[in-house]
């Protein structure tokens, strides 16, 4: 039988990896075009593909998120 404990904690891991990344790119004192091309570069390099419209979903989730947080 598999042991699928460690596939949530891998998945755990690598989803606040992304998320980490993005919300340092997100913060980081760039043009908006410029953030999202690079956005865009890093989700591809790890095989996370998004639309020009689910980046700009994303981000605003990002950003919803650290309002509650403030």
């Amino acid at each position: 039988m598999a042991n699928y404990s460690n596939v949530g904690t891998m998945g755990a891991f690598i989803g606040g990896a992304l998320l980490g990344m993005t919300a340092a790119i997100l913060f980081a004192p760039e043009p908006g075009k410029d953030l999202r091309r690079r956005l865009i570069e890093k989700l591809n390099q790890h095989s996370i593909i998004l639309s020009d419209t689910e980046v700009d979903e994303l981000i605003a989730r990002l950003e919803a998120d650290d309002e509650d947080i403030v």
